[in-house]
């Protein structure tokens, strides 16, 4: 029992630590462009806030402005080189956050960054993965990194347009694991030409 206690007690501190690490990672101010929906940009470094907002200074000397989630269309920032695309989305289930756009096309393919959770007695990271379709304002929850989830059922249910591509998740040829592959071929051979798929790398 004592030694149940000890490892409970070890893995709910392992969870905070994580929990701090991810937070002060999340809240920091990176170099970025922001996108507003009438057209314009800015330049400087920027915040994500959890309730879509962003907090921006053009530079380090400069005084904080607050922009409206409602205003920006997407943001690119990174912490190194490479600039990540966000957008600010509410999905099917019922969750809001700035999630990172993957692939771009008829199908768009979003990446919430990867969290921990205390799973079957350890700490896991879960990634969980979103898709939508062009002109649908539903995103949803196609699968997750880090736990089982029934990727087929899903898969096959959004995807259910293009039945080369169902014949292709339901023999296994594609699984969880080839969730990119996924919506490449859909938007590579289950849609118009002119929404090709596009990868996000910078």
């Amino acid at each position: 029992m004592k030694e149940n206690f000890i490892k409970h007690f070890i893995s709910t501190l392992s969870l905070l630590f994580l929990l701090m690490v991810s937070y002060n990672s999340y809240s920091q101010k990176n170099k970025c462009i922001i996108y507003f929906k009438d057209g314009t940009t800015v330049t400087g470094l920027g915040k994500m806030k959890v309730n879509g907002d962003v907090k921006f200074k053009l530079n380090k000397d400069t005084e904080s402005i607050n922009y409206a989630q409602v205003l920006i269309d997407k943001i690119k920032t990174s912490e190194y080189v490479f600039l990540d695309t966000y957008k600010y989305v509410i999905t099917t289930d019922g969750f809001s956050s700035w999630l990172k756009v993957i692939i771009e096309g008829n199908t768009t393919l979003y990446q919430r960054e990867p969290s921990n959770y205390y799973y079957s007695g350890s700490i896991t990271p879960i990634t969980n993965y979103y898709v939508s379709h062009k002109g649908d304002s539903n995103i949803f929850k196609i699968t997750s990194e880090g736990i089982s989830t029934n990727f087929k059922k899903a898969a096959s249910n959004f995807f259910k347009d293009c039945p080369i591509l169902v014949e292709k998740i339901n023999s296994k040829e594609f699984t969880k694991d080839d969730i990119e592959k996924v919506v490449k071929f859909y938007n590579n051979n289950c849609s118009n030409a002119e929404s090709a798929t596009t990868s996000i790398t910078n």
